[in-house]
């Protein structure tokens, strides 16, 4: 019989042919010709005429996003005669997403049924079927898995096609190792992984979380964990572009020598004409061509639909032989921002615009209706869909500093670039602190539910800043009101003053991809270590990304401040040899800040890899951070920075903490608040290095009205932390599906896959 509720259901329109029907995907209890005794197969069902259609069919399906919470990867190996003698069988290996299935090997047969299939389905339907059944390790291996990047993108678009297993990990201790011993691997991103099994004899029982359930059905945007599934590029419904790469617009077109001259003013050159020619259905990519160029001034793209791309990592290296603080000047900033490569615009705060309306009744975390006190500027808009900004006051702008950034002024120090006069703003804004808690009707102290836990005062750190950013699309307009695309994160106040803002960020659809950044080796003395080798800055842009970037002998590789909608994919790190000296040796730490988010909402950090390196911070999320997520990174010992000052609503997911010593350590002045707002979640922390005991948990004053998911050192049990509203549900030994709860959401709601 057919269970009562289909795994999926969902209506498929795909060239090269048109399919109006619904396919079900449901537990089936007749035996498949390939299944062995006691399984039970899972079928799909549609209207076809052929078994070549049927497959079509099961690749569009996949293909769309349709299946792409069960199956990863779809690939034919064989074909043989079916068991009916009516069409042949297709038998395909299939690598599985968390979530409904099987985790390991299973066949696909696809053939024409003989007669009915299942009483009640509609004649189409029992006329010819997918079948899919499947096997345990145990009794059939699967073929040989290795972790990676996948090349054939024939296979699947609904995700990377990867090959699953586990990557060696080099455990290295990180002081006394010699430069042979840490030299760099063959540069490539970081690996976009399957999620990790927890042993290779046997199919752990799955565990699904009560917030999440088998496929989403247990989610309610109003209850304990967010909606996540639109952080990074076009917020999901779209891909990051791939833009063509002009002879007029190549650097060396523009005097870029490789040949160890500064070739950042030819850099600049490139990108500002491009600039000059970009705009909407007409990006262009700025190409740097195979080589080694060198960099003594920062270089910024300040404009939409321009990416700088080069030939790959490992095959375009940009080479840093001096840091910020030699060519700039002193500054303290240079431990908290800037980089020799960014994007950097303006995205306003509502101190220099005017409301187009305010919100004029409380409105709750969960709610899509929002009571306005004029609808004319939404009805009056040509595009009903356009994108619009509130905000919550106090209003401001961005933090103010002395003009240059209060950095001063060094022998034979250079007037600063567009992108590090940006990054001063943000970067400076950690000195702000006060020892005072927020007012107990503020939004500072709501964010730490209520003052449940220390809340500091961010409104006295970020005097100037708009305490929230929530960009979303209005999808309908009525008597009053306006219905908007997404979930409020929050509740509103009317004493908080919300109001609707146009969202109107400067630059937008630019990027920074395919790339090696490698710095002159040098010590990393102290924590706030000024010298800046900083890789890459992007802030004030919306839209924006940085893909495919490998970073050697860094201080900090990639700062996203003031922005939403950044993806930063697939970024790697690595150490010639130790850097740390003194304290930090001790510490065992290469750098300061490996990833860092900070004032921005809706931002992606996706597939990064610290395999034999630690950061102080390897990645962070600071100063009011929120609806962004962490997710598909491994180190040799991760830890996830929640740096005070009222981050909140961010999600971790399906990272590797290899060592899994540190996890929750985490920086920021005492004064900043706790280090983590209400209702961030940790959702399937796991170790890739054999016999390493999951983590525990942080103390209770991490923060309030948490979420921990997934398996824990064995005393952490439900409960843990109820003064402080945690939710904590142990897997144990069971296996957490899904592991990625970012895609599980994104597939849940249509979006593009990562």
């Amino acid at each position: 019989m057919v269970a009562e509720r289909p795994l999926a259901t969902a209506l498929v329109t795909s060239p090269p042919f048109s399919i109006m029907g619904v396919l079900h995907v449901a537990e089936h209890a007749r035996a498949s010709p390939l299944a062995h005794p006691g399984q039970t197969p899972v079928r799909v069902f549609a209207p076809h005429e052929s078994a070549a259609k049927a497959e079509a069919i099961l690749q569009a399906c996949l293909q769309s996003g349709d299946l792409s919470p069960y199956i990863k990867e779809l690939k034919v190996v064989e074909e043989r005669p079916s068991p009916t003698g009516v069409n042949p069988v297709k038998c395909a290996y299939v690598v599985l997403q968390p979530g409904g299935l099987p985790e390991h090997g299973i066949s696909i047969s696809v053939h024409a049924a003989v007669g009915p299939v299942q009483p009640g389905l509609p004649p189409t339907e029992q006329t010819h079927y997918i079948e899919v059944s499947y096997f345990t390790e145990m009794q059939r291996a699967p073929p040989s898995r290795k972790r990676g990047r996948a090349g054939d993108a024939a296979h699947s678009t609904a995700a990377a096609a990867v090959a699953g297993g586990t990557e060696p990990t080099t455990d290295l201790p990180m002081g006394g190792a010699t430069a042979a011993t840490r030299q760099p691997p063959p540069p490539a991103p970081a690996r976009r992984s399957l999620p990790r099994q927890a042993s290779t004899k046997y199919d752990p029982p799955p565990f699904y979380s009560s917030l999440w359930g088998r496929g989403g059905e247990l989610f309610n945007p109003a209850g304990r964990i967010t909606d996540w599934s639109r952080a990074g590029y076009a917020g999901g419904a779209a891909d990051i572009p791939y833009y063509p790469q002009l002879p007029a617009f190549n650097v060396r077109t523009h005097g870029a020598m490789a040949n160890g001259s500064d070739d950042g003013p030819a850099f600049q050159r490139a990108i500002d004409a491009a600039a000059r020619a970009a705009g909407p259905g007409n990006g262009i990519a700025v190409f740097v061509p195979p080589g080694n160029y060198t960099l003594l001034s920062a270089v910024t793209i300040g404009s939409s639909y321009v990416a700088l791309r080069g030939a790959g990592a490992g095959r375009t290296t940009l080479y840093m032989p001096r840091g910020l603080k030699a060519i700039y000047g002193n500054a303290t900033a240079w431990a908290f921002g800037g980089g020799f490569v960014g994007i950097a615009g303006s995205n306003p705060g509502s101190r220099k615009m005017h409301p187009i309306a305010r919100v004029v009744q409380i409105a709750n975390r969960g709610d899509a209706r929002l009571y306005v006190s004029s609808t004319a500027p939404f009805r009056a808009a040509a595009n009903a869909a356009a994108e619009d900004e509130w905000g919550i006051v106090p209003p401001g702008t961005l933090p103010r500093v002395p003009p240059g950034g209060g950095i001063s002024g060094a022998a034979g120090g250079r007037p600063l670039p567009p992108l590090l006069l940006t990054a001063a703003k943000y970067a400076v804004a950690p000195a702000y602190n006060d020892g005072a808690m927020a007012s107990g009707d503020s939004l500072d102290a709501y964010l730490y539910g209520d003052n449940l836990v220390n809340s500091g005062t961010p409104s006295a750190m970020f005097p100037n800043n708009d305490r929230l950013r929530f960009p979303f699309k209005v999808t309908a307009v009525g008597a009053g009101w306006i219905q908007i695309d997404r979930p409020l994160p929050i509740n509103l106040r009317l004493r908080w003053s919300p109001a609707i803002y146009s969202y109107a960020p400067t630059v937008q659809h630019s990027g920074i991809e395919d790339l090696t950044f490698q710095f002159r080796w040098d010590t990393y003395a102290e924590h706030f270590d000024d010298k800046g080798y900083n890789a890459i800055g992007i802030y004030d842009s919306a839209n924006t990304w940085a893909r495919n970037i490998h970073i050697i002998d860094c201080t900090s590789g990639v700062f996203v401040g003031g922005a939403e909608f950044v993806t930063v994919q697939n970024i790697s790190f690595w150490v010639t040899r130790p850097r740390g000296t003194g304290d930090m040796a001790e510490l065992g730490v290469d750098g300061h800040h490996a990833l860092m988010i900070s004032h921005g909402a809706y931002n992606l950090l996706s597939g990064f890899s610290l395999p034999q390196t630690r950061y102080y911070h390897d990645v962070s999320v600071d100063a009011l951070a929120h609806l962004s997520v962490v997710r598909d990174g491994s180190g040799l010992d991760i830890n996830l920075d929640c740096h005070r000052a009222a981050t909140h609503n961010n999600l971790f997911t399906n990272v590797d903490c290899g060592r899994c010593q540190r996890p929750w350590q985490s920086g920021g002045v005492n004064n900043r608040g706790a280090h983590s707002a209400a209702n961030s979640t940790w959702w399937g922390m796991s170790s890739s290095i054999p016999a390493t005991p999951p983590p525990s948990l942080p103390e209770c004053t991490f923060g309030p009205l948490l979420n921990w998911v997934g398996s824990f050192d064995a005393d952490v049990q439900p409960g843990a932390c109820a003064a402080l509203r945690w939710m904590v549900q142990q897997a144990g030994a069971r296996q957490l599906v899904p592991a990625d709860l970012f895609t599980a959401q994104r597939a849940h709601r249509r979006l593009r896959p990562v």
